[in-house]
């Protein structure tokens, strides 16, 4: 590995550290570097995050020595260790559980001491699919009970060619009484795939209108057909359509990280997808009236993210920097707020 300068000591300890996309060196000036064990720290996820899909791991250690990183999730190793390169790994959430996973990193030094980062707990929350009802079969449904009227499902919202985007999209449909439930689906206009699914609470005997919220951040932009179909002892009953379009939706999450040598980590999903290659500015602001905001430009990478580390002088103030991201991809911006103490 090839570790290049970077302007901060570890002066109490007589070190000289530098850092090169993830990983630590530092040069001793007065005591031997096993005197000391590093000390690792967890930088994404964050503690208390709801996670889904793809999560990206990244870890940092404040001093020399870590020649091998291991990330653990719920005590048992994640991948091979770590031994160049960067201090990351990339995990699918979609291989557990819902529900809290613990997430640690494993730091090992040329000595061959261990150091553990503070762990940090996550919940894990990931979409049920449901698979899109079934076509027709030689074998005809069984026909409703004679007290039940003939199945029928209207979509009242939204209207035909409406435009979804984000988390907060109502469905509303009217039907027949005697339906259990409504099951909804998004099926591609131009393949036939269905792209999203999902089903609606159990439906009061007496009930003759539902509406529903769907949330298609993960739903790739195109055109769709939205369909709704009436459930009765889980069996289709009566179905509609209405033509719709799904817009480009772009979602921001950032961490910072504080202190004269700070931190700034954009990550960037376009329609639930990590998005490469998107320019994403940073303007940090500092606490001193009259003081100029620091404007930086930083590139995502295949991930999806955009990695900032920055400098503050000896003669900034201190106090708390605010830090505001922007990022534009599809026609969509995106911004996301968060601050860091000096």
């Amino acid at each position: 590995m090839k570790f290049t300068q970077a302007p901060f000591l570890r002066g109490a300890l007589g070190l000289v550290s530098g850092v090169l996309t993830g990983f630590v060196v530092a040069v001793p000036i007065a005591i031997a570097a096993h005197d000391v064990l590093p000390v690792m720290s967890i930088i994404s996820p964050f503690q208390n995050q709801t996670v889904g899909g793809y999560v990206t791991f990244f870890s940092r250690s404040d001093s020399a020595g870590i020649v091998g990183l291991q990330f653990q999730v719920d005590g048992k190793n994640f991948g091979s260790e770590i031994t160049s390169g960067t201090c990351r790994a990339i995990w699918d959430s979609k291989q557990t559980n819902d529900g809290m996973h613990t997430i640690q990193a494993v730091g090992r030094d040329q000595f061959g001491n261990l150091t553990l980062a503070q762990p940090v707990s996550v919940l894990v929350s990931n979409p049920v699919f449901v698979p899109p009802p079934p076509g027709a079969t030689p074998t005809p449904a069984p026909e409703p009970t004679a007290a039940l009227p003939p199945p029928t499902v209207s979509i009242a919202a939204p209207l035909a060619g409406a435009v979804l985007s984000g988390t907060t999209n109502p469905i509303s449909t009217t039907f027949s009484t005697g339906s259990q439930s409504l099951s909804y689906s998004l099926r591609d206009r131009t393949t036939g795939v269905t792209r999203w699914s999902a089903t609606g609470p159990s439906l009061a005997t007496t009930a003759t209108a539902s509406s529903f919220m769907a949330d298609v951040t993960a739903v790739p932009a195109g055109a769709y057909s939205l369909v709704v179909s009436c459930l009765r002892a889980g069996v289709p009953a009566a179905t509609a359509e209405v033509p719709v379009t799904v817009a480009p939706s772009l979602i921001t999450s950032l961490a910072t990280m504080g202190g004269r040598s700070f931190m700034v980590m954009a990550s960037l999903k376009l329609n639930g997808v990590p998005a490469p290659g998107v320019r994403v500015t940073f303007v940090v602001t500092s606490p001193q009236a009259g003081v100029a905001p620091r404007t930086y430009t930083v590139t995502t990478d295949s991930q999806g993210i955009a990695l900032l580390m920055g400098q503050l002088s000896a003669t900034d103030a201190r106090g708390t920097y605010k830090v505001t991201t922007s990022a534009t991809a599809s026609g969509v911006t995106s911004t996301a707020l968060g601050s860091f103490v000096n």
